[in-house]
């Protein structure tokens, strides 16, 4: 087993509320994905983008490079708990960092913390102060999730509230220690919608500067609350 940390891409999902593959949606020039892959790989040895068998496989493979390994979901269930899993299965880290697709302005600094915050614990998981956990950018033990992801999918149970409840040394950290690395959180901005686009698309154009005060943090499919 490799003491260094994998990297799982969850694109999965069915983008619905955006109308197309988010995560094959321009900024400045280059898809959504690579800023997720680009993150991860200054951090991450063996990178795996979990999928489902589809039309835009090729296209993930057209703007990601040969050494991330393409892995399809193993089932059609429609929730990230299962591209999780998938991804996890695959790998032969000790611990695995898994961020979602649509997440382009993460940061590696904040990865490194989550990792070394993560150390010896099932999973180490950024929280807001409201309590709503991030499970979609985040720290995983390989074994440790693995087994108790699989035990949540075998009662029926999907949602990644279930699985962060099946691990039994999760460490939540307040997004207040990890704003001396990020400090609007960027990292933790996703794009559902077509609004969230526009408002990357500003950010970029400002310099991630001075419209922070807008973005709502907790808009993703999958905060859940502690």
């Amino acid at each position: 087993m490799s003491h260094l940390p994998g990297g799982v891409i969850l694109a999965g999902g069915r983008s619905s509320r955006i109308g197309r593959n988010k995560a094959l949606i321009l900024l400045r020039g280059k898809p959504i994905i690579t800023y997720v892959y680009e993150a991860l790989a200054k951090t991450c040895q063996d990178i795996v983008l979990t999928t489902k068998p589809s039309g835009d496989v090729k296209r993930y493979t057209d703007v990601l490079p040969d050494s991330v390994r393409l892995v399809y979901d193993v089932n059609d269930a429609q929730t990230p708990l299962v591209g999780i899993l998938s991804g996890l299965a695959t790998l032969n880290s000790e611990y695995a960092v898994v961020v979602a697709c649509d997440m382009p302005f993460a940061k590696v600094q904040i990865i490194e913390c989550l990792l070394k915050l993560g150390e010896g614990f099932d999973a180490a998981v950024p929280v807001w102060p409201d309590g709503s956990a991030e499970p979609l950018f985040a720290v995983y033990n390989v074994y440790r999730a693995i087994e108790g992801f699989k035990a949540v999918l075998h009662t029926g149970a999907s949602s990644l509230q279930k699985a962060l409840e099946s691990l039994s040394h999760v460490n939540y950290i307040s997004v207040e220690e990890l704003k001396k690395f990020d400090p609007n959180m960027l990292s933790l901005f996703n794009i559902n919608t077509e609004a969230d686009l526009q408002l990357a698309r500003m950010l970029i154009r400002n310099g991630l500067a001075d419209i922070q005060n807008n973005l709502r943090y907790s808009n993703s499919e999958e905060v859940i609350k502690r």
